[in-house]
């Protein structure tokens, strides 16, 4: 009876524990089109410059956690992991890069990295 028991607690636990597969408005999942670029000459007095709207860059992130660049980015990774609601680490083979990320509504920033301030922001492409 014990093991009936501790069967059938163990069981709602799996299935309490099921992943929500919805995603959020919010969802870095996507396609995101460069919008500025964070310049800063290493003194903390950088400055949002807009990007070269002739020379459009985007990331692509999947839902299976692969990503990609066009034109090929800095970042050179084609997966990417969120540890947690604010870093995203890039991947590449055994190397990774991580950053920093927020997102606000359809606004993607990501920030760091760098020895100095340096970040991209990106707006959701249709």
């Amino acid at each position: 009876m014990k093991r009936a028991i501790l069967l059938a607690v163990m069981v709602c636990l799996v299935a309490a524990c099921k992943k929500n597969t919805q995603q959020s408005s919010e969802s870095i999942v996507g396609k995101w089109k460069r919008s500025a670029w964070l310049t800063d000459p290493g003194d903390g007095s950088g400055r949002w410059n807009p990007a070269d709207p002739s020379n459009p860059g985007y990331q692509q992130f999947n839902v299976g956690g692969t990503v990609s660049f066009s034109p090929p980015g800095i970042y050179d990774a084609d997966h990417y992991r969120l540890p947690n609601d604010n870093t995203i680490i890039f991947l590449r083979g055994s190397e990774n890069f991580q950053m920093e990320y927020h997102i606000s509504g359809t606004l993607l920033t990501l920030t760091g990295g760098c020895i100095e301030p340096c970040g991209t922001k990106y707006t959701k492409a249709e």
